[in-house]
């Protein structure tokens, strides 16, 4: 509350100022000079003005948005219920089509931060595939569901045998290496053509890598991101991933398997909260396992039965292999 009503006064406070100046300014000549003021004074002086009633306005409007976001997220939790129900009662999350279901909960959950954030969000469920016997540190990820179809349908042919491994995405290696510490609760960044070192196995899937920082001069760095944003080649530059764990079992010290990631994306810069939001996606991935678990076991059954009862490791491939948007 003091931190919003502190923006409000500053804004006031530029807003006035700069009034003044600009009224200043304007009335100066037609008095006769302000005390004896010359045209360059009152030239700066209406300058200066507009400069500050800019920046009032500016933080006016900020203050006003940010009032916006927090009243509309302490009004999510009812509103994401009602959708829920709504989605429940229309048979949408119901047990018969898991994929479905958990395509219907991704569109719930992007309408939500879209409608806090007034940018276009979109959600996806990343699951972890089956790893190669022979070198089981090496997972990669499928998708297992989307809020809405992937625009990268020119690329299916190449997906069939491209492998979005872990260790070369920033996010999900992250989190895939602090799973269950607190570095891996998520993976935030509002700016992310900005960030760097960061990688990301899609800019070799569209074959379009953005510009490298690390090639220009430091005294150029700033210029080398700017540039690298503008060539940007992903759909989102903001993102924030959570983990999606196994349920811990009662009574055991043994620590929840991760077993996919829930993750939103946005092409607007600095779209997401990362306190409230993360905790936003940390309450959908919580209701994502059960649906997780039961698709997972299907999936091991329909394979034990057409492999004589040979069981693979970690969830079975099931997901569409697409760039990770």
């Amino acid at each position: 509350m003091g931190s919003r009503f502190g923006a409000y006064v500053s804004a006031a406070v530029g807003l006035i100022a700069g009034l003044i100046m600009i009224i200043g300014a304007i009335w100066g000549p037609i008095a006769g000079g302000l005390g004896g003021m010359g045209v360059g004074w009152q030239i700066g002086l209406g300058v200066l003005g507009i400069i500050l009633l800019t920046v009032g306005t500016q933080l006016w409007s900020s203050a006003s948005a940010r009032r916006l976001r927090e009243r509309r997220y302490s009004e999510l939790p009812l509103h994401f219920l009602e959708m829920l129900k709504s989605a429940n009662a229309n048979g949408g999350l119901g047990p018969g089509n898991i994929k479905e279901g958990l395509a219907t909960l991704l569109v719930l959950l992007a309408r939500a931060l879209s409608g806090i954030s007034g940018q276009e969000v979109r959600a996806c469920i990343k699951v972890l595939e089956p790893v190669d016997s022979e070198d089981p540190n090496q997972p990669s990820v499928v998708t297992l569901a989307r809020d809405r179809p992937s625009k990268y349908d020119e690329w299916a042919e190449r997906r069939r045998d491209f492998h979005h491994w872990v260790a070369e995405n920033t996010d999900f290696h992250q989190l895939h290496e602090q799973a269950g510490m607190k570095a891996g609760e998520r993976f935030f960044e509002n700016r992310l053509p900005y960030l760097w070192p960061y990688r990301n196995t899609s800019f070799e899937l569209v074959d379009e890598h953005p510009p490298q920082p690390d090639s220009w001069p430091d005294f150029l760095r700033p210029i080398a991101l700017r540039w690298r944003d503008r060539k940007w080649p992903l759909v989102y530059k903001s993102t924030l991933v959570v983990p999606i764990m196994e349920r811990e079992e009662p009574g055991s010290d043994t620590r929840p398997d991760l077993c996919g990631y829930l993750a939103v994306g946005s092409p607007a810069m600095g779209a997401f909260d990362d306190k409230r939001d993360t905790a936003v996606l940390q309450t959908v991935a919580q209701m994502i396992v059960p649906r997780l678990e039961t698709w997972r076991n299907e999936k091991i059954s329909e394979q034990k039965a057409v492999k004589g009862g040979e069981e693979r490791p970690l969830l079975p491939p099931g997901g569409e292999n697409e760039p990770d948007d």
